[in-house]
C-alpha cells in the first residue's frame, strides 16, 4: 500500500486543524468593528456639542430605524461624523440626510436638512453642511488646535446615542457619556487616538460622536475593538485632518 503523504496522516490532519483554528482567530481579532453606543458611563447632563444623524425622505424623521450615527457640531452650519456611517448606507444623497441637535433625548432638538457633504480619502471623517444654520442656543464644540493631541494617560469624555449593550435592539434614548484613557497615538495617512476603557466604551450608534479633552474636541468616534476594549478615534488635531477640516468648512 502506498504511504499517505505526511499532511494526510492523523497527526498531519490534527496539525492542519490547529493551524486553521489559529488563522481563524487571527482574522476575527484583527477586525476592528465600527462603533455605531456608549456602554457603561452614564447619561449626559449637558449636550457636549453632540448631534444625531438620520436618514429619511422628509422632515418627519423620528423612527429609531432611521437613526444612522451620532455626530459633532462644530459650527452653526457644519457637522462632523464618521465617513463609514455614510459609506455603509451607500453614500445617500445629501437631501436624504437630517441632523438633530441641541437636546439630550433621541429624536428631539433642532432639526436640519443636509445640503452637501464631503468625505476624507484616508480618515474615517465626513463634514456635512446644513441647509439652514442652527440657532445660537445650540453650542458648537471648539476644535483642538492644529498639531495638538492628547497626552498618553489623559482622560477623554466620549459621548453618543449608540446602543447601551451588544444585545440592545435600539439606540439609547438619552445621550450617554463615558471616560476613556488615552493609550497611544498613531499618525500618518490616517491619524488615530487609541484609548482604553475607563468607565465605559462606545458601541453601535456612537460613531461620529465627539471625544472631548476638557472643553475642546480632540477626536471623533470611529471604532471600538472588542477583543482589546479599546476605542479608536479620528485625531482632529493632527495636521492633515485639521487642515482638511479648515479647508472644507472654514472652521
Amino acid at each position: 500500500m502506498q504511504a499517505l503523504p505526511a499532511f494526510l496522516t492523523r497527526p498531519g490532519r490534527l496539525l492542519i486543524a490547529v493551524f486553521a483554528t489559529v488563522v481563524a482567530c487571527v482574522l476575527v481579532v484583527g477586525h476592528a468593528p465600527r462603533a455605531q453606543a456608549v456602554y457603561g458611563g452614564g447619561e449626559a447632563s449637558q449636550q457636549r456639542g453632540a448631534a444625531q444623524l438620520w436618514l429619511g425622505p422628509d422632515t418627519n424623521v423620528n423612527s429609531d430605524k432611521d437613526f444612522i450615527c451620532s455626530a459633532s457640531v462644530i459650527s452653526s452650519r457644519w457637522i462632523l461624523t464618521a465617513k463609514h456611517c455614510l459609506k455603509d448606507r451607500g453614500y445617500p444623497a445629501a437631501g436624504r440626510l437630517w441632523i438633530r441637535a441641541g437636546h439630550l433625548a433621541l429624536a428631539k432638538g433642532e432639526r436640519r436638512q443636509v445640503a452637501e457633504y464631503h468625505v476624507t480619502e484616508h480618515n474615517d471623517l465626513a463634514a456635512l453642511r446644513l441647509v439652514s444654520p442652527l440657532p445660537s442656543s445650540v453650542k458648537p464644540n471648539e476644535l483642538i488646535n492644529r498639531g495638538i493631541t492628547p497626552g498618553v494617560g489623559s482622560h477623554l469624555a466620549v459621548s453618543g446615542w449608540g446602543r447601551t449593550n451588544d444585545d440592545a435592539p435600539q439606540p439609547s434614548q438619552k445621550l450617554k457619556v463615558c471616560s476613556m484613557k488615552t493609550d497611544r497615538l498613531e499618525d500618518g495617512s490616517s491619524s488615530w487616538i487609541w484609548a482604553n476603557e475607563d468607565t465605559g466604551h462606545p458601541l453601535k450608534g456612537d460613531s461620529g460622536g465627539p471625544v472631548l479633552l476638557g472643553s475642546k474636541q480632540v477626536g471623533l468616534i470611529s471604532a471600538f475593538v472588542n477583543f482589546s476594549f479599546q476605542g479608536r478615534f479620528v485625531s482632529l488635531g493632527s495636521a492633515d485632518v485639521r487642515d482638511w477640516i479648515r479647508q472644507t468648512t472654514g472652521v
